[in-house]
C-alpha cells in the first residue's frame, strides 16, 4: 500500500520515449497508488489562475462514477492518462540492448534502443493530468473508499504520458495549446458504437440479445442499424432503428420502475448480474410478443416471413402507422411505462392501446407529429411527446382521472393554445 511518507520517494518507471512533432513524450507505467499520491489538481500546483481555468476540467460526480467502476467492475481498463510535468529533476536513463543481436529486429535497430529505458523521478515533480483528470481523480475515490481486501488496487497498472511543461509565458502557452487541441479531437462514443460493444450498459446488452434471439426482432432487416435515432426515406423493410428499439427498451424497463434520469444513468453504469439480465430480457421480449399480436399492422409485417415489407406501414398520404416511426416507438415507450407505473396489466393495455388509430394523419398525430400537408414527419418536442402519450393513453382508456389535467397542460403546451381550446380538442379525440 503506497503511504504519505512514500509520496515523494523517489521512482523508477519503464518508459518508452517517443517524439511527435516538437513534442518528446514519455510512454510510462504506474500503478494505480502512485497515481493517487503524485498527481496533484492544478490549482494545487500552479497559482496561475488562466493555467488553472483551461487545463482543469470541472470535477463532477463522474469521479466518483469512475471510481465505484474501478471497484465494481472487475474488468475495469483506463486509456492512457497525459500528464504535464514540472521541477524535480526526472531523467531518462537508456537501457543497454548490447545482448540484443541487431539482425533479430525488424526495422530500425537504433530507433528501438533509444525508445526504451526508465524515467526516474526524485520526488519532487509536480505533476496534473492534461488529460484525464476524472480518471484520476476516480483513481484516488476507489482508494480511498476500497477495502482491505481490494487494496490490489493500489497496484494495479495505469498508462501514463508525461510531457514536460515549462512555467514560463511560452509554457504555459504550449500547455494551453495541448490541452485545446486533445478536447478538440476527443470525441464522445456515439450512441450506436455503445449498443454494439458495450458490455456493462445493461440496456445495450438486452438490446443485442433481442436482435440475436427474439423470435421477432432477429428476422433479417426488422432492427435498421442506422447510424441515427432515424431511419433513411430509402429504408422500405425496417420496423424500426436499433437506436429507437433502445430508447423503447429503457422506457419500458426502467422509465416503467419510475426512475428519474440519474436513477437511469446508474443503472446503465455496471452490468447487472446475469439472472436479473434474464428476467428483464423475458419481460421485453414478452412485450413484444403481445404488441406483435395485438398491432395487426405488426402482425401483418412479421407473419408474411422474410424479406420484411415495410413500406405499407410507412409513408405515402396517410404517413403510414405510428409505430413503423421512430419517434412512434418512443411514444409507445411512453404509454408502456405510464401503464407499469399504474400497476395495470400489460396484456390488457396494450390490447387497449391497439384499438386507437394509428394512422399519421388522423388526430392527434396529424399536427402534432405529423404533417399532413407536406406529408413528413414533424421535429418533436418533449412536449409534443408528452402530448402524445397521454392523447394515446386517453383514448385508450387507459389514463387516470387524476392524469386528465396532465393531457389539458401537454395539449395546450404542445398546441400553443389555451386550456380552454385545449380541452375541445381533446373532446374530439375518439378511438378506431
Amino acid at each position: 500500500m503506497i503511504t504519505e511518507e512514500k509520496e515523494n520517494s523517489a521512482l523508477s518507471l519503464p518508459c518508452l520515449r517517443g517524439q511527435v512533432g516538437d513534442w518528446i513524450y514519455y510512454v510510462t507505467l504506474m500503478q494505480y497508488g502512485e497515481i493517487s499520491s503524485r498527481f496533484k489538481l492544478a490549482e494545487e500546483i500552479h497559482k496561475n489562475k488562466t493555467l488553472n481555468e483551461l487545463l482543469q476540467r470541472a470535477l463532477t460526480t463522474r469521479s466518483s462514477e469512475i471510481g465505484e467502476y474501478v471497484l465494481n467492475q472487475k474488468q475495469h481498463f483506463f486509456n492512457a492518462i497525459i500528464a504535464g510535468i514540472y521541477e524535480g529533476e526526472p531523467r531518462w536513463i537508456d537501457i543497454d540492448l548490447k545482448g540484443v543481436n541487431e539482425n533479430q529486429i525488424h526495422g530500425d535497430p537504433q530507433l528501438v534502443k533509444d525508445a526504451i529505458g526508465i524515467l526516474e523521478l526524485n520526488g519532487l515533480e509536480k505533476i496534473f493530468a492534461i488529460d484525464g483528470q476524472h480518471r484520476v481523480e476516480g483513481i484516488k475515490y476507489a482508494l480511498e473508499n476500497c477495502a482491505k481486501k481490494t487494496s490490489q488496487h493500489y497496484s494495479e497498472e495505469g498508462v501514463v504520458i508525461f510531457v514536460a511543461h515549462s512555467g514560463t509565458k511560452p509554457g504555459l502557452e504550449r500547455t494551453r495549446r495541448l490541452f485545446s487541441t486533445l478536447n478538440r479531437y476527443a470525441k464522445p462514443v456515439k450512441l450506436g458504437e455503445i449498443i454494439a460493444l458495450d458490455e456493462d450498459d445493461s440496456i445495450a446488452v438486452l438490446t443485442r440479445r433481442l436482435l440475436y434471439h427474439d423470435p421477432h426482432l432477429d428476422m433479417k432487416n426488422a432492427i435498421a442499424a442506422s447510424k441515427t435515432k432515424n431511419l433513411t426515406v430509402s429504408d422500405k423493410t425496417s420496423l424500426t432503428s436499433i437506436q429507437a428499439l433502445y430508447e423503447f427498451i429503457e422506457r419500458v424497463l426502467l422509465g416503467g420502475k419510475g426512475w428519474k434520469r440519474k436513477q437511469i444513468h446508474d443503472f446503465k453504469l455496471l452490468r447487472r448480474p446475469n439472472e436479473e439480465l434474464d428476467v428483464l430480457y423475458l419481460e421485453i421480449s414478452d412485450i413484444i410478443s403481445l404488441l406483435v399480436t395485438s398491432f395487426d399492422e405488426l402482425k401483418t409485417y412479421f407473419g408474411g416471413g422474410e424479406p420484411l415489407d415495410a413500406s405499407p406501414y410507412r409513408g405515402g398520404p396517410s404517413g403510414g402507422s405510428l409505430v413503423f416511426r421512430p419517434v412512434g416507438l418512443s411514444v409507445l415507450g411512453e404509454c408502456l411505462s405510464y401503464c407499469k407505473l399504474a400497476k395495470l396489466p400489460l396484456n390488457d393495455s396494450i390490447k387497449s392501446l391497439s384499438t386507437v388509430d394509428r394512422k399519421l394523419d388522423q388526430a392527434p398525430w396529424a399536427g402534432l407529429l405529423f404533417d399532413a400537408v407536406n406529408q413528413r414527419m414533424r421535429r418533436v418536442t418533449k412536449a409534443d411527446l408528452k402530448c402524445a402519450s397521454l392523447g394515446w393513453l386517453h383514448m385508450a382508456g387507459l389514463l387516470k382521472k387524476q392524469d386528465f389535467q396532465n393531457l389539458v397542460d401537454a395539449y395546450a403546451d404542445a398546441h400553443e393554445i389555451d386550456q380552454n381550446a385545449a380541452k375541445r380538442l381533446i373532446s374530439k379525440l375518439t378511438k378506431k
